[in-house]
């Protein structure tokens, strides 16, 4: 099986489920390469035992309110380092999680931010995460420079 027909399960799951569009990619790499996402056209690797599988999955369901799903996987015995890899996600959600409260000013969910230049300085971003509605991206943008204020609506 190819990555472009595992994302191509995803495109018909969704669409049978109500999704109108979105974004589908899918990457594999032999164990220890990270996967990097691209369209169709790169999706073109044939997945082998023992490879990893990257699903990124950002489609708008029914009424067009969109939505996103990643899943990471291994075809084959996980290594510490993608346990461990795990464990600082998982903290990392906590911290956004504790944080991310109503009249919250957003440059203070910068601590996230820092929290991941201290514990893996390789890895920088413009946005840590942000908001989805009726477009696949919308604020809040949870960065630094970022004014607004965590409300609800």
């Amino acid at each position: 099986m190819r990555d472009t027909e595992v994302a191509a399960v995803a495109v018909h799951y969704s669409q049978d489920h109500g999704s109108e569009n979105g974004i589908y990619l899918c990457a594999s790499t032999p164990l220890g390469i990270p996967a990097k996402f691209g369209q169709r056209h790169v999706q073109n690797r044939t997945i082998k035992k023992g490879d990893t599988l990257a699903l990124l999955v950002e489609d708008s369901g029914p009424g067009s309110m969109y939505t996103e799903l990643g899943r990471s996987c291994v075809l084959g015995k996980v290594p510490q380092q993608m346990k461990d890899e795990l464990e600082f996600v998982k903290a990392s959600r906590k911290l956004t999680l504790d944080m991310l409260k109503p009249g919250t000013p957003q440059g203070h969910l910068g601590g996230v931010q820092r929290f991941h230049a201290q514990e893996r300085p390789a890895r920088r971003g413009a946005a840590y995460c942000h908001g989805q509605g009726y477009d696949l991206v919308e604020r809040p943008l949870i960065r630094n420079d970022e004014p607004w204020t965590i409300q609800r609506t």
